[in-house]
């Protein structure tokens, strides 16, 4: 019974609508609209049953989610995470989910984000999607942080700056940036506030391994510059210099001998940083001074050695701080074998003299038994001085005064007093200290280009000379 019933109810709805229809195109027939109406009259019909059928179909999945394919963990959104403070060098960093968001927050200007990451092997690209999700345009910046990547001793492997945010094509207010994970093995992920920037809105990171690298040549643990190694004083603890590579050094502070002056002593500064390099033999050396990065302050005395230990070059730098444009020499080395290369302070033209002597015979020369005779002067590189006469009874060593004989005794006397010149007989060397400062730090480029410093011997020289020409 309840079928048929069903039957009957559908089929009057089936006929109802079938006359609507046919009332509405009989009573447009004749008109230019009928068109139109009998078309909203089925569009009308279609949309009533489409909203019919969908609240229909959620009734029942909102009754049985299981039915329609529905869990719980489809209707969560993207997994998130937080940075946990303290987290500010290696030790305390937060492993990265890859492609999972990670909140962070710079609380103050020293604050750093650390995040670690493990890969499996070389050369994989690595992405990392960094925004501000919630800043105000209007009131800040997004350019508030520097974002960098670190190798596993904590080596910066790359480094960029989130004001990029704000010429993002894609308008999402976010940054994609790749970088190559050369080696295999933990890389670090540090956020750190941009200089004379800091902003309190949270931000978001996000890191993915999105493919591998179809580069398959090895790489090498290789540093970015070298450092001098004390003691290097002494040829035999001379560093090795590698050409290209930039090396970093400083003349240390001495406090062991001091210098006499006028009103007061001062120690003596130098410190010689000595190196060697291995040269092919006949090629030019170019030899720039703070290239890599301009020098905080000072200059420096730079010698060249030949492998017979005898000096072929000598010179100081003269790095300019206000302009910052580095100090480049460049010279040539003949013959193939190992130079050796030494750095000081700069050296300055006065010679100060460090002993004086006399001067007896006033000649202007201090005779080699004349030099134990020690003296000084306030000034200066020589100076009168009165001594006693070294022979009483005759006259002073120049052949200066007068004899006189004693008329009671017949003896014979010289003057008393004998005026002589102290002179210098030794000097030292005067090196240039930076105004407050007590050493300087240097870092210089030793390029060798592996070519001949004189064209005119080359075998291209010979080629060009046998080369047609109407000149005689």
């Amino acid at each position: 019974m309840k079928k048929t019933a069903a039957r009957v109810l559908l089929g009057l709805t089936a006929l109802l609508f079938s006359y609507q229809i046919n009332a509405a195109f009989e009573s447009c027939i004749a008109t230019s609209v009928c068109d139109a109406r009998v078309r909203d009259a089925s569009q009308t019909a279609f949309t009533d049953g489409q909203n019919s059928g969908f609240a229909a179909g959620v009734g029942t999945c909102q009754t049985d989610p299981s039915a329609c394919g529905i869990t719980l963990a489809s209707l969560l959104p993207p997994a998130e995470y937080g940075e946990t403070e303290l987290n500010d060098n290696m030790i305390g960093a937060d492993p990265l989910v890859l492609g999972a968001r990670f909140w962070g927050q710079s609380y103050s200007a020293a604050d750093e984000d650390w995040f670690f990451l493990v890969t499996d092997r070389q050369n994989k690209i690595m992405t990392i999607v960094f925004n501000v999700p919630d800043r105000d345009p209007a009131t800040s910046s997004a350019a508030d942080w520097i974002v960098s990547v670190r190798d596993a001793a904590g080596n910066v492997y790359a480094r960029f700056s989130t004001d990029f945010l704000a010429g993002n094509p894609l308008g999402d207010d976010a940054i994609g940036y790749p970088v190559m994970l050369g080696l295999a093995g933990t890389y670090y992920v540090v956020v750190e506030p941009a200089p004379d920037a800091l902003s309190y809105y949270p931000y978001n990171i996000m890191v993915n391994l999105l493919q591998e690298s179809s580069l398959d040549s090895p790489n090498f643990v290789v540093g970015a510059y070298d450092a001098e190694r004390e003691p290097n004083d002494l040829w035999a603890n001379a560093n090795r210099l590698t050409s290209g590579v930039t090396m970093y050094g400083f003349i240390n502070v001495q406090f062991e001998n001091f210098v006499p002056g006028e009103d007061s002593f001062t120690w003596a500064q130098g410190d010689e940083d000595r190196f060697i390099y291995d040269s092919p033999g006949d090629e030019v050396i170019t030899l720039s001074f703070c290239e890599r990065e301009p020098c905080a302050t000072g200059n420096w005395y730079a010698e060249v050695y030949d492998p017979q230990y005898q000096r072929i070059y000598g010179f100081n730098t003269d790095f300019n701080i206000e302009t910052a444009q580095p100090s480049v020499f460049r010279f040539g080395l003949g013959a193939a074998g190992r130079y050796f290369f030494r750095i000081n302070h700069k050296r300055k033209l006065e010679a100060p003299c460090t002993a004086f002597a006399q001067d007896v015979n006033n000649n202007g020369v201090v005779e080699p038994s004349e030099e134990s005779k020690v003296c000084a002067c306030g000034s200066g590189y020589s100076c009168p001085i009165s001594i006693p006469n070294p022979n009483p009874s005759g006259l002073c060593p120049d052949g200066s005064g007068e004899i006189t004989t004693d008329e009671n005794t017949g003896a014979s006397s010289g003057p008393q007093q004998c005026a002589v010149t102290c002179r210098c007989v030794d000097v030292g060397l005067l090196v240039e200290i930076p105004a407050d400062a007590a050493t300087s730090r240097y870092n210089f480029s030793w390029y060798g280009s592996r070519m001949s410093p004189d064209t005119g011997s080359t075998d291209a020289y010979d080629a060009f000379e046998q080369r047609p020409t109407f000149y005689q």
